[in-house]
């Protein structure tokens, strides 16, 4: 997948992704940082741990369509994120401090396509390249 111009104008554009892409053992990622740096980064298939897709429908109670948008998340073990909300119980009345729960994620690296913003094909796109990246990494 790869995008030839900046989304944003040169002043505003910040992390906007250039190419993303896959050669035999690895994943290339180039972003815009700025209005001047790229920044290319290459990860090994065999450190790829997570590929999380997630799609969303614009209407989901008239049942399926094709997706008005899609995430694909990758993770590599460079970057974690914790999300943290205080635990409970069951019991309206209870006022016990219950600690926190909370999820590690891996979050290296996410790109968001909108059918809206992008056009359609773009959806679809990101959906092929997410099944052939999580294909290959699943096979490595």
């Amino acid at each position: 997948m790869s995008e030839n111009e900046p989304t944003a104008p040169a002043s505003q554009a910040s992390d906007a992704p250039l190419f993303v892409g896959a050669v035999p053992n690895r994943y290339i990622i180039t972003l815009r940082q700025g209005s001047r740096d790229i920044q290319s980064e290459a990860i090994r298939l065999s450190s790829v741990t997570s590929v999380v897709v997630t799609r969303m429908v614009a209407n989901p109670t008239k049942g399926m369509s094709s997706p008005a948008e899609a995430v694909i998340t990758l993770g590599w073990g460079g970057v974690s994120r914790v999300d943290l909300e205080p635990a409970g119980c069951d019991d309206p009345q209870c006022e016990a401090d219950h600690g926190y729960t909370g999820v590690l994620a891996s979050d290296d690296f996410s790109l968001r396509v909108s059918a809206a913003a992008d056009g359609a094909d773009s959806v679809a796109r990101l959906l092929s390249f997410a099944e052939q990246v999580s294909a290959r990494t699943h096979s490595s």
